[in-house]
């Protein structure tokens, strides 16, 4: 949130001086207001909070309180837990108290659209000295930049709802912890016992398992087919859930997917969606 935080607030600071040392006071309030405003109505869309327009109006003229501290001397340690309580009032404000939980996700993602929000008024203010062409800019810019950054954090939330932390249970007491990917386009079945495959880097399985009687099965893609080796493994876990009927496709490619080294079968969306 613009003045919400102690990065945002120095941002302010400086964007309120002229060459003159005067204060521009009416520039700094709608600019203030402006990006609270976005701010809060950003979090609602992305996190799916159940508010309105008013809520949102509220809370962001009760944000110009922020503006008091630009000419009062405080403690800096004081001076950030009251703008983190005041981030909590607006939070509330907006999006009602459920529980802490509730409460920490919303501030979370209020402070890190703020620092976005921060960086590309920094952007801005280094190319155009006169204030009130900044703020016209602003009033044009802030909708659609808005609109993207919502996107954004949409793409962003909805990508993550489809990693796993998968659990691949072997024989004689041997397992493996990856982070895995639910790929739709994973579509391999073993066409001899109608398993699901999931594919794994085949780095990963060879460090740990001595492979024994693999099971070739053939696959067909748009712009490719061949034959894949996979291996029957005791079970698998997936959010506390135990499956026996899939095997592992030990996969000699590297996906491109960062920080994973497992791709899911479509098989388990139904399961774990």
């Amino acid at each position: 949130m613009s003045d919400s935080s102690t990065y945002f607030l120095t941002l302010i600071s400086y964007y309120i001086y002229g060459d003159d040392m005067k204060i521009y006071l009416d520039v700094v309030i709608i600019i203030n207001f402006l990006l609270d405003f976005n701010i809060l109505y950003i979090t609602s869309n992305v996190l799916k909070r159940r508010t309105n327009f008013k809520r949102i109006l509220l809370s962001s003229l009760f944000g110009e309180i922020t503006l008091l501290f630009l000419f009062v001397k405080i403690n800096t340690m004081l001076l950030f837990f009251i703008k983190v309580l005041i981030c909590l009032l607006m939070c509330t404000i907006s999006f009602s108290y459920n529980n802490l939980k509730y409460t920490v996700n919303n501030m979370s993602y209020v402070y890190m659209i703020s620092t976005i929000y921060g960086g590309v008024l920094y952007l801005i203010k280094t190319n155009i000295d006169n204030n009130y062409l900044y703020v016209v800019l602003l009033i044009i810019l802030l909708p659609l930049f808005t609109k993207e950054i919502m996107n954004y954090f949409k793409r962003i939330k909805t990508n993550y709802n489809y990693y796993y932390k998968i659990k691949i249970n072997f024989d004689d007491n041997i397992n493996i912890i990856l982070n895995s990917f639910l790929d739709t386009g994973n579509k391999l079945i073993d066409p001899y016992t109608n398993k699901g495959i999931i594919l794994v880097d085949i780095n990963k399985i060879k460090k740990l398992v001595k492979i024994r009687s693999p099971i070739y099965v053939p696959y067909k893609s748009l712009n490719n087919n061949g034959i894949i080796e996979c291996i029957k493994p005791y079970s698998i876990e997936i959010k506390d859930k135990i499956y026996t009927n899939y095997l592992i496709g030990l996969s000699n490619d590297k996906f491109n997917i960062d920080g994973i080294d497992c791709i899911l079968n479509y098989k388990l969306l139904e399961d774990l969606t």
